[in-house]
């Protein structure tokens, strides 16, 4: 009974320990690829407009430098706020997962290091949101050339 129960115990802490792991050891290679513009979220309370704006919409490619970093070079052309309005190339970008429930992983990606003597670990200016079970979709946190110091803008990108 004692080896049961002993058993048991191993089997349910070896559980737990395995649901928070990351189930992918290669997200680079998952989230790399075409992405397109899909909605602009504004600053404030603006509503969601869907691309093309203004004829207009914004592409990124992802491409895997290593398990944990990638390229983003996302292409844009001035376009008010709806874009960054310029093409932007960020050669190493970190990945950082996280397990969800149901073993889902979500991802965020960083075009700066985070370290306590630069960005604030909380601001996601200059990082991407990987959503939904399949990380399909991406949102892309910025601040528009010229535009206030104050007020992110986000758009999101939808794998193409």
């Amino acid at each position: 009974m004692k080896k049961q129960v002993l058993f048991f115990g191993l089997l349910v802490l070896i559980l737990d320990a395995c649901k928070n792991k990351d189930t992918n050891p290669d997200p680079a290679s998952f989230l790399a690829g075409e992405y397109v513009s899909d909605t602009y979220y504004g600053g404030g309370s603006s509503n969601p407009v869907s691309y093309p704006i203004n004829g207009e919409s914004v592409t990124m490619t992802i491409t895997k430098v290593a398990n944990d970093t990638v390229q983003i070079d996302i292409r844009s052309t001035p376009n008010d706020e709806y874009s960054p309005g310029q093409n932007l190339t960020f050669p190493k970008a970190y990945i950082e997962s996280r397990s969800g429930e149901k073993g889902t992983t979500s991802y965020t990606v960083f075009f700066y290091p985070r370290t306590n003597d630069s960005i604030p670990t909380g601001n996601l200016t200059d990082a991407l949101q990987f959503y939904l079970s399949d990380n399909s979709f991406a949102d892309y946190y910025y601040l528009p050339k010229g535009g206030s110091p104050h007020i992110v803008r986000t758009i999101r990108f939808k794998r193409r």
